[in-house]
């Protein structure tokens, strides 16, 4: 049945290769469509670095004026004032039965777009040693508040000591170095541990690098950056930071957030004051909202796009089997089972898509190489294995899914109509 179908097949060449070269340039386009699809969905499904579960964020203001303000202390200067207000607030919520664990900082939390970029350069090799990156700086407590993923078989206690000690801590991403690029390439990021650095132009102070984290992202759709640097908050660094995150006991959040709520006034000291606390979950869903109204957007242009492509394989085939209608009729007076005509019908349309689809694979390989497809620049840096043969046969096998599923039925339906027709009918004007 095969030999005859591929043999039936080659003698009509000159009408199939038509339909070849049109199954080709139609398998491009799907895989462009489901590679989008993927792109997407499987930046979504990466490990963030981090987890925000029972996280709650305020963002402390100054009292600079009004009713509230207040003078400080003879014998302190404002920022001594000022500082000691920020601790009497922050023991305030360590000091809650629902609240674990307080920590702050600047820029210490994801979804948000803030990007304070430094180079970090290493001591000796200022020159020639450096890493760009996003600074975040933080309190030891926020290593447990976001549970920070340590690599090389360090615990987040361990990550928590160094910032203890005043060490910083890089990412794993930090192995994309700048400068020297011969000596560093592929320098794994643990290789720095226990090495003096300093930011940009301020070699006077230098940080050791106390431990290596996982990759964090900024939200749950964009690629890990480069690196974050977790630079320790030093007293009187910043005595107003720019956040101040509590992790909350399970279950506890909404008597946390009440408890805020109607016992506003006790979270003021030191002309600072805290307003407002935002679940990270609500900070996520703020942040994300627009990124996923485009998903949608773009899902709905891909159906629609699936469909119009569908309809054209369902014309293309109601065409090539109206013009067969006289050659079914034979068959069936031969003793053809429907079932039988369905089968050979089906069988040639799946025959000729996958001579398609081989063909197309050059085609779909290239916009991979020259990267040609849409978030081409997350595809071999940012999704492991992607832009090679471990992920790529994927987008190709889904394809190869969703037109064989078009073909079945976009031949199922004029085969059947054909075959409805009476032999006798079909035949009269032959």
């Amino acid at each position: 049945m095969s030999r005859k179908l591929i043999k039936q097949t080659c003698a009509q060449w000159r009408s199939n290769i038509w339909l070849i070269i049109e199954m080709m340039i139609v398998a491009t386009a799907v895989w462009y469509l489901t590679d989008m699809v993927f792109l997407q969905y499987g930046q979504r499904n990466l490990p963030n670095g981090y987890h925000i579960e029972n996280v709650a964020v305020a963002n402390p203001t100054e009292i600079s004026g009004g009713p509230l303000y207040r003078e400080a202390p003879e014998g302190s200067t404002k920022t001594e004032y000022q500082y000691s207000g920020l601790q009497s607030i922050l023991n305030h919520l360590r000091n809650l039965p629902m609240v674990e664990a307080v920590g702050h900082g600047n820029n210490t939390m994801p979804y948000n777009y803030n990007f304070m970029g430094n180079s970090l350069r290493e001591l000796d090799r200022g020159d020639s040693l450096f890493i760009t990156g996003n600074m975040r700086i933080i309190t030891p407590e926020m290593v447990d508040i976001l549970m920070l993923d340590p690599i090389d078989g360090r615990s987040r206690a361990d990550i928590r000591k160094a910032l203890e000690r005043g060490e910083l801590i890089i990412e794993r991403g930090a192995v994309n170095l700048s400068g020297n690029k011969e000596a560093l390439n592929n320098v794994p990021a643990t290789d720095l541990v226990g090495q003096g650095f300093f930011f940009g132009g301020d070699s006077a102070r230098v940080f050791k690098i106390g431990g290596v984290v996982e990759n964090t992202r900024r939200n749950d759709y964009e690629p890990a950056y480069r690196s974050e640097f977790f630079i320790p908050v030093m007293p009187y660094d910043s005595v107003i930071p720019g956040d101040i995150a509590v992790k909350v006991r399970p279950g506890q959040m909404g008597e946390f957030l009440d408890y805020f709520s109607s016992h506003r006034s006790e979270f003021q000291a030191g002309n600072i004051s805290l307003a407002k606390f935002v679940t990270a979950d609500a900070l996520r869903e703020a942040n994300q909202r627009e990124i996923r109204e485009v998903q949608r957007n773009l899902l709905v242009i891909l159906s629609f796009l699936l469909i119009s492509i569908f309809l054209g394989i369902l014309g293309t085939f109601w065409f090539r089997t109206q013009e067969r209608t006289s050659e079914i009729a034979v068959r069936k007076v031969n003793g053809a089972r429907n079932a039988d005509i369905l089968r050979r019908l089906m069988g040639e349309g799946i025959l000729l898509l996958s001579v398609g689809v081989v063909l197309s694979i050059g085609l779909d390989w290239l916009l991979v190489h020259f990267e040609l497809g849409e978030f081409s620049d997350y595809r071999s840096t940012f999704i492991p294995g992607y832009g090679v043969w471990q992920a790529y046969p994927w987008t190709l096998g889904i394809t190869f899914v969703i037109m064989c599923c078009m073909v079945i039925l976009g031949t199922w339906y004029p085969a059947w109509r054909a075959m409805s027709i009476d032999p006798a009918q079909a035949l009269q004007d032959e």
